[in-house]
Parts: structure tokens; C-alpha cells; sequence
């Protein structure tokens, strides 16, 4: 299975009105699955119009360069969308539409992430310069909070987030940042620029506080060096003593704010932030038995304080329903056997697939700990990729190559 479409563009690649296009192109995807870092973006109901922008302008742009692989992808895609919204439908029919601007955002997230992905599948460069915003974008994330941190004077003392920010999505981007370096690193690149790099990284999560990106990087490199085990066992091994030694000495020198968040499960002395999400985790099983076929999207903040749970799946069964989570559940579980056989491919080069694959898993764990079903967008873009090379598998590898920003085979 593979990512990447039949043919290369390599005259696409070479040109400088083509290359704006890709990076112009990639910047609007990145703006959308990130549109969270703009304050003015974070309201359910303000939102929608910037976003519909960036949809729009993406879609403008791309039309002009459709192919029959993107329209056969995008038949394949939409009628995964049309069931999803189908089944989303379902809990309304009873109960009403709790929060009409959060189901247009889900909706809108749906469908321009299953033509994003139609697109990126059919134009291989799509993804590498996707791939590539991504990890500018998250480094300029990580540089900024760090000298966000310094100019405090109290780094370490309190979470690190900006002016009304949401230290989640600074550890989410750092994360992001931390997981291209690990694997950036398996391309037989030098570990002596990939380690300060991952470094600078991981202690922008840890100042954040946030234990949600940091289980999910966790999981996702064990899910890649897991995966890679098959066709290199000693890699398990290696890794292993790698990490143990590193625990070692990360553990005694861990940021104050993060050594308090973790050590409430240690002592069992749990924060407010826990004691709600706990209370969050009962809530949705009674919620989710007492009305299996959903309450409405949007329908959880009429019985908490928070808008949602806090957790993706949680939110699906209590909002939507078992057949609209069971079929979401399904098709994630799908991408991930993709994802992890794009994941072990015997290459001596990661590729954009490979990374792609990583993202996923990495999102995916991410919203199963922070954000709303509207918020993993990258999530349901790479999923839709995967099902997508699931679906249509290639014979030959594609490698992922910086200098000239595409695929090659």
C-alpha cells in the first residue's frame, strides 16, 4: 500500500510558479488543521467563516489541477463522508441539533479533509509539502514558546501558554516537532542535529504541562519501532535501553509544573483538572447507556460544565450514537492496519507516507486525551489517505525527498 499516486511530477516540482502553487497549497492545509492557534478562531461560532475561507481558497486553487485519480478518490471518500453524516443524523432525528455550529464544523472538517486527501493522494507532492508546512509551522511553535518561557523569567513555575492560550495546542504542535525528528532520524541523517532539536521539543511539552501530547508521542514511537521490529528485532531491544536511559535522566530534572501533573497519580492526590475529567469518564458511560443511539452533537454540554469530554470516542458515543461511532471506530481501525504497514515498509529512507502514517496515530491518541471531535483535523486527513492507499495499493515505494520537496520513486 503506498500514498503516493502512479506517476511523479517532477516538471511540476521545478518550476517556480510551481513551487508557490505547492507551497501555497500546503500552507492553507497546515492553516486549516492548526486553526486552533488563532485566539480569534477558538469560539465554535465564530469560527466557521475564517475556515470556510481557507477551505474555499484551498479548493480554488486545486480545482485547476484535478486529474481522474483525484476524481476517483473523491467519489471513493465521499461515500464515506455521506455515511458518516448519515449516521451523525441518526440522535437528531429525536433529539434536535444541540449546537447547530458545531455540526456544520464537523461536517465542514469531513468534507474538506476527504477532498484534501482525494487531492493529496492523486498529487504525491501534496503530501510531502504538506508534511514539510507541518514541521516548519510546529518549529516556530516550539522557537516561540521557548522564548516565551525566557521572557517570563519563571520557566518551569507555571504552564507555558500565550495570552488566553490553550497550552494543549503548543504541547500538540511540540509534539509534532519531536515526532519528525525521531523519525527524521532513521534517514540516516546525523542524530547530532535530530537530538537538540527533539530535545528543544520535548521541554516545550513538558513546560506546557500537558500530558496528553506526551503519552500520545510516546505511543506512536512504540507503535513505529513496534511495526519496524518485524524486519529488525535488535531495534526493539536498542530502543528500549535507550529510552530506560534516558528516563533516568530526564525523570530527577522535570520542570516543577510538569513533576506536580504527573505526580497527582503517583500520591493519588489528583488536581481539579483530573478529579473533572474522571467525573467527565463516568458521566459519558451513564450518558451513552441511558441513550445509546446519541443525545445530538453537541447535546454533552447540557449536562456538564465542559463542552465535551475530552476524549473523541466518549464524545461519538454520548453525542452521536453507537452506529455513527461504531462506523468511525471502524474506519480509524482500518487506517491504522495501513498505517502500520506503511510504518514497517523495509526502506532505508522514510518516506512522506511514512510520516503521514505517524501523524495519524499520533492525533488520533492526542484526541483521545484533549479537543472535541472537530479538532484532530489532520487526524481525518490522514485517515482518509491511508483508506485511500488502502483501498488502491502501489507496487513500488515512494521516498521522501527534501531538496527537491516531492515524491520519488
Amino acid at each position: 500500500m503506498a500514498l503516493s499516486a502512479d506517476a511523479m511530477e517532477p516538471a511540476r516540482s521545478a518550476s517556480l510558479p510551481a513551487a508557490v502553487f505547492q507551497t501555497m497549497a500546503a500552507l492553507f492545509l497546515c492553516a486549516f488543521f492548526y486553526s486552533g492557534f488563532l485566539p480569534w478562531l477558538l469560539g465554535e461560532g465564530e469560527y466557521l467563516g475564517p475556515q470556510i475561507g481557507l477551505v474555499f481558497l484551498f479548493a480554488l486553487m486545486v480545482t485547476a489541477d484535478v486529474n481522474e485519480r483525484f476524481l476517483v478518490n473523491l467519489v471513493l471518500v465521499s461515500v464515506l463522508v455521506l455515511a458518516f453524516v448519515g449516521l451523525g443524523l441518526l440522535p437528531h432525528l429525536t433529539h434536535g441539533v444541540a449546537n447547530p455550529g458545531k455540526a456544520l464544523a464537523l461536517i465542514l472538517v469531513l468534507v474538506f479533509a476527504a477532498f484534501a486527501a482525494s487531492y493529496a493522494s492523486s498529487r504525491p507532492w501534496m503530501v510531502s509539502a504538506t508534511i514539510r508546512m507541518i514541521v516548519w509551522f510546529a518549529g516556530l511553535v516550539v522557537l516561540g514558546a521557548l522564548l516565551l518561557g525566557l521572557s517570563r523569567g519563571s520557566m518551569g513555575e507555571e504552564r507555558l501558554s500565550g495570552e488566553g492560550g490553550n497550552p494543549i495546542w503548543i504541547a500538540r504542535a511540540a509534539g509534532t516537532f519531536v515526532l519528525f525528528q525521531f523519525l527524521h532520524g532513521f534517514r540516516r541523517t546525523s542524530w547530532a542535529l535530530v537530538l537538540p532539536l527533539a530535545a528543544a521539543g520535548m521541554l516545550v511539552i513538558l513546560l506546557s504541562g500537558s500530558r496528553g501530547p506526551l503519552v500520545a508521542l510516546v505511543l506512536t514511537m512504540g507503535i513505529f519501532l513496534l511495526a519496524r521490529a518485524w524486519t529488525r528485532p535488535s531495534l526493539l531491544v536498542k530502543s528500549a535501553a535507550v529510552a530506560g536511559i534516558a528516563a533516568l535522566i530526564v525523570i530527577p530534572l522535570l520542570p516543577p509544573v510538569f513533576a506536580e501533573r504527573v505526580g497527582s497519580f503517583v500520591t493519588g492526590e489528583f488536581t481539579a483538572s483530573d478529579s473533572d475529567r474522571l467525573h467527565m469518564l463516568s458521566m459519558s458511560g451513564d450518558l451513552f447507556l441511558g441513550q445509546p443511539l446519541g443525545r445530538g452533537i453537541g447535546s454533552f454540554a447540557t449536562h456538564s460544565r465542559h463542552a465535551y469530554p475530552h476524549n473523541i470516542a466518549l464524545e461519538s458515543l454520548v453525542e452521536l450514537g453507537w452506529p455513527f461511532s461504531m462506523f468511525l471506530f471502524s474506519m480509524l481501525a482500518l487506517a491504522g492496519v495501513a498505517g502500520l504497514h506503511v510504518l514497517g515498509r523495509k526502506v532505508n529512507l522514510m518516506g512522506a507516507p511514512q510520516f503521514l502514517a505517524a501523524l495519524f496515530f499520533y492525533s488520533m491518541f492526542n484526541a483521545m486525551f484533549s479537543g472535541n471531535l472537530t479538532s484532530p483535523k489532520e487526524m481525518y486527513f490522514a485517515m482518509f489517505a491511508l483508506l485511500l492507499s488502502f483501498a488502491r495499493s502501489a507496487p513500488r515505494q515512494a521516498a521522501f525527498t527534501p531538496a527537491s520537496g516531492g515524491l520519488q520513486r
